[in-house]
């Protein structure tokens, strides 16, 4: 099973989650998001350019269609998503 935090706003253009597993391992991911919906997703560092204007695949540098960067303002709006 796998855990994950809260999102951790570095800035307001930088909304991390933290992913843990039974194993007791640990991964940092860069939330992103479809603009106009309540869809994000958790893109983990090692799969995903996380450094980019917008999500992209690390192998390839193909965008994740839809997807941009969560901002603080996405999770603000979408709050009820990411409270118990």
């Amino acid at each position: 099973m796998l855990t994950i935090t809260p999102p951790l706003a570095v800035d307001n253009g930088h909304v991390w989650v933290l992913v843990s597993a039974e194993s007791g391992a640990v991964d940092a991911a860069r939330l992103a998001h479809i603009p106009g919906t309540t869809t994000f997703a958790a893109l983990p560092v090692q799969v995903f350019n996380t450094a980019g204007l917008l999500p992209t695949y690390a192998d390839t540098g193909e965008p994740v269609t839809g997807f941009r960067w969560a901002t603080t303002a996405d999770i603000t709006a979408h709050l009820d998503l990411f409270t118990e």
